[in-house]
C-alpha cells in the first residue's frame, strides 16, 4: 500500500465523459509577489475559528465560501489539535504594508451581502500548532489531494529531504502548466509523500450514488498518471503474459 497509514485514502474510478468544472479549491497565490520569499513568514490575517468534532468539514466549508462568495484569495486553514483556525495571507512581520492593505480590504469584504471580517486581525502564527513551510501539506488539513509519489528508508537516511526536492523539482517543471497546480510535501512517521493540487468535495461528482473524480481531478491526472516510489514506478500483479500494468494516482484526504 502506497500511503502506509500516514493519510486516509479514497480510491474512486475517474470517468471520462463528464464536463469540465470550475477548478475550485486551489488555494490561490498572489500573483504579484514571488513565492519563493514567503517561505518561513509568521503572521497571517485570523478570519475565524472553529472547535468541536466538525471543525475540519466546518473550516474548508467556511474557506470556500469566502473564496467564492468575498473574493478572498490566499485563504489556508490549520488543525490546531483543540480548534481549527481560517487565515488568509502569510507575512514576514504584523506591520507589513501588504498585510496592512490586505486587512484592510477584507474588512470590507462582503459575504452573503454581510461584512463578517469587520474584526479580523493579523496573528502571529501559534507555533503550538507546527508552523510549517509554504509547501508542507499538514497545514492543509481537511482537503483532498493527489498523491504523485513516496520515499521511504528504503530509499536513504534522508528521504524526507528527498520527498522536498522532488517537490520542488516538480513546482519548477510545471510552473507553466495551464491547468495551475501546486505541489505539496508531508512527512508521516515512517515515508514521505509528493503530492499534487488542493481539492474539496465539490471536485467529485455522484454516479448512481458514488462519488468519482470530477473534471479537475482527472486532468490532473493526465499529467500524473502513476504513483512512484522511491523515484520508481510501482507495478501492480498481472498474469504472466499481460501488459505491464503500473500503480495509479489516487486521491487522498489529509488528516
Amino acid at each position: 500500500m502506497l500511503l502506509g497509514g500516514c493519510i486516509e485514502t479514497r480510491i474512486i474510478r475517474p470517468e471520462s465523459d463528464w464536463p469540465r468544472l470550475r477548478d475550485f479549491a486551489d488555494a490561490p497565490r498572489d500573483p504579484d509577489r514571488p513565492q519563493a520569499g514567503r517561505r518561513g513568514q509568521a503572521w497571517a490575517i485570523e478570519l475565524k475559528r472553529f472547535e468541536g468534532r466538525e471543525r475540519l468539514a466546518e473550516a474548508y466549508k467556511f474557506a470556500d465560501l469566502v473564496r467564492r462568495e468575498g473574493q478572498i484569495g490566499d485563504v489556508w486553514f490549520l488543525n490546531r489539535g483543540s480548534d481549527t483556525v481560517v487565515f488568509a495571507g502569510r507575512y514576514h512581520r504584523a506591520n507589513d504594508p501588504d498585510a496592512q492593505e490586505r486587512l484592510a480590504e477584507i474588512k470590507r469584504a462582503k459575504v452573503e451581502g454581510k461584512r463578517p471580517f469587520r474584526k479580523a486581525k493579523i496573528v502571529e502564527v501559534d507555533r503550538r500548532g507546527g508552523q510549517r513551510g509554504e509547501y508542507d501539506l499538514a497545514q492543509f488539513s481537511g482537503y483532498r489531494t493527489l498523491v504523485v509519489a513516496a520515499f521511504d528508508r528504503e530509499f536513504g537516511s534522508d528521504f524526507r529531504a528527498a520527498a522536498e526536492r522532488y517537490a520542488a523539482e516538480l513546482r519548477t517543471q510545471h510552473a507553466d502548466h495551464e491547468i495551475g497546480f501546486e505541489v505539496y510535501y508531508y512527512h508521516g512517521p515512517n515515508q514521505s509523500l509528493v503530492s499534487a493540487g488542493l481539492f474539496t468535495q465539490a471536485d467529485f461528482v455522484s454516479v448512481n450514488g458514488v462519488d468519482r473524480y470530477g473534471p479537475a481531478i482527472r486532468e490532473l491526472q493526465l499529467v500524473f498518471a502513476h504513483s512512484l516510489r522511491n523515484g520508481e514506478k510501482v507495478p501492480v500483479p498481472t498474469p504472466p503474459d499481460a501488459e505491464s500494468v503500473f500503480e495509479p494516482t489516487v486521491i487522498v484526504r489529509v488528516p
